[in-house]
């Protein structure tokens, strides 16, 4: 009977009957159509549902049994049982390795006995040493196990990782893109300056000015993006009381619009008014006298260093808003530790260039992308990749889910991650430390030498004792010792990855204000 708001790039968690609004969802983890489908009111919602565009209020009908999270834990537990690229090669050599093995012991007792004359008893001794050492025990589990240590011991800090080939593909990453807003920033914005274009056209009053903003929150209030809920907190006072009744204006027809920003039409006494509120695009969008351009672009000057949103009403631009972030305390220290891996960083932010800039600055990134459509971030991702550089893509919300789905591996990071981020993402960290990020990849590095170490030592032993087995040298007492004793050692071997120190933090995230860097 609860009623949710969901918005763009957030899932249903629970079956539930839309009482307000109108979205379009994919439902394409559950049917596996990939074509959109349009809710309305009384229409149902089916839980893993994604919301694609729009918002809507949904009443609850079903028990909150189910969650991204528990899904995303049943993946682990399923990834577990799979094999990465490694572990399938050993799977292929073990299954012809049995035969041939059998074979040349079939061939040395019957041959041995035929060729040398002698009797047939110390020839069938040698070849059941050799039918003892056909065992591919060792070899089997020299990769699935450190592969499975590493994905437990990652998913004890948070670091939730789907795939075991996600261990091979993350140890050998060499170029790293990173969002900027929620992943390298907090991702918890404040306005800082309000500029009324519209009131410098014609004075109005107080009250007509806080109208205005009164409808651009009431559009704000229906997306999830960090920017929307500081504008809401500042014009309503706090973001709880803009879904109060009364609390805000109806809004009808809302919508994203891809690199640009929101747009909704706004009750505003008998009539709607539209309200379009994004990036320095919106002047594309709307009617801008020169007068206007200048203004905003005088206030985008003095604000370099901060987000700057156009607004525009009913046509005609009437704000600019200004916000600032601030850096994640982990973020200088994780990209240090990330060269230090050998891997190259780029920011790649649909933010403007000023903002972008003051973030590279602070955190000495040299190569960034400002004001990036969510194609043109897949697109960047696509050509890292055909440059022969493993890339990892990481980012938070939904317009990253095409470039995590594009790169070796994608990276979700942050508690609130958008739930198409979280699902487009090989791996999702649970938290917002971005120092987990070097330290998954030095773990994943470490469970790869480890698997190598595995099969170095076990064709090793297997070799020399088949060796010594085929000169009647080893009995057989022997080889069964050799046999599990080489197992014996994989495992021992392997469960180092579980104590492999590479988790001490960077740098604690805690609420330190005079620690924390505006951007």
């Amino acid at each position: 009977g609860d009623v949710i708001a969901l918005r763009a790039g957030e899932e249903c968690p629970v079956d539930g009957l839309v009482v307000k609004g109108a979205a379009s969802f994919s439902e394409a983890a559950l049917t596996g159509e990939a074509v959109p489908v349009e809710k309305h009111k009384d229409s149902t919602v089916s839980s893993g549902s994604l919301l694609l565009g729009g918002y809507v209020e949904v009443q609850l009908t079903a028990p909150a049994n189910e969650s991204t999270l528990a899904k995303l834990q049943e993946e682990v537990a399923f990834a577990q049982a799979m094999g990465g690229q490694t572990q399938q090669l050993v799977d292929r050599v073990a299954r012809w390795l049995l035969p041939a093995l059998l074979l040349v012991a079939c061939a040395n007792a019957v041959g041995g006995t035929l060729i040398t004359g002698t009797s047939f008893w110390p020839w069938l001794h040698r070849s059941l040493v050799l039918l003892v050492l056909c065992c591919p025990c060792a070899l089997v589990l020299a990769a699935p196990i450190p592969t499975t240590c590493a994905i437990a011991a990652a998913a004890g800090h948070g670091v939730l990782i789907k795939r075991p080939d996600v261990i091979e593909n993350l140890a050998k990453v060499k170029a790293l893109a990173l969002d900027k807003t929620g992943t390298l920033t907090r991702g918890e914005f404040s306005v800082v300056a309000v500029e009324d274009l519209a009131g410098r056209r014609q004075a109005r009053s107080v009250e007509e000015r806080q109208a205005a903003l009164r409808c651009v929150a009431a559009v704000e209030a229906m997306s999830a993006h960090p920017l929307a809920a500081a504008i809401v907190s500042s014009v309503v006072g706090c973001a709880a009381e803009a879904f109060e009744a009364g609390g805000l204006p109806d809004v009808r027809k809302f919508k994203n619009i891809e690199g640009v920003g929101i747009q909704g039409h706004v009750s505003s006494g008998t009539s709607f008014v539209s309200v379009l509120a994004g990036n320095a695009k919106v002047l594309e969008e709307v009617a801008v006298t020169d007068a206007d351009r200048q203004h905003f672009e005088a206030f985008q000057r003095t604000h370099a260093h901060d987000t700057v949103l156009a607004v525009a009403l009913g046509g005609a631009l009437e704000f600019a808003i200004a916000l600032n972030d601030t850096l994640r305390p982990s973020a200088q220290g994780a990209i240090d530790e990330l060269r230090h891996l050998g891997c190259s960083v780029a920011m790649l932010t649909g933010d403007a260039e000023p903002a972008a800039t003051a973030v590279a600055q602070s955190l000495g990134i040299h190569e960034f992308r400002s004001s990036m459509l969510p194609a043109e971030k897949q697109a960047w991702v696509a050509t890292s990749e055909k440059s022969g550089a493993r890339t990892l893509m990481l980012g938070d919300g939904i317009n990253d889910a095409n470039a995590l789905a594009a790169a070796s591996v994608g990276v979700a990071m942050g508690e609130g991650c958008m739930a198409l981020a979280a699902r487009s993402a090989d791996i999702c960290i649970m938290s917002n430390d971005l120092s987990l990020l070097p330290q998954s990849i030095n773990l994943c590095r470490y469970a790869r030498k480890i698997v190598k170490l595995n099969i170095a030592l076990v064709a090793f032993i297997k070799v020399a004792t088949i060796v010594l087995a085929l000169l009647g040298l080893l009995p057989l007492w022997l080889a069964v010792l050799v046999d599990a004793g080489s197992l014996i050692l994989v495992l021992l071997v392997s469960v180092s990855v579980l104590r492999y120190p590479c988790w001490a933090s960077l740098d604690e995230e805690v609420d330190n204000p005079e620690g924390d860097q505006c951007v």
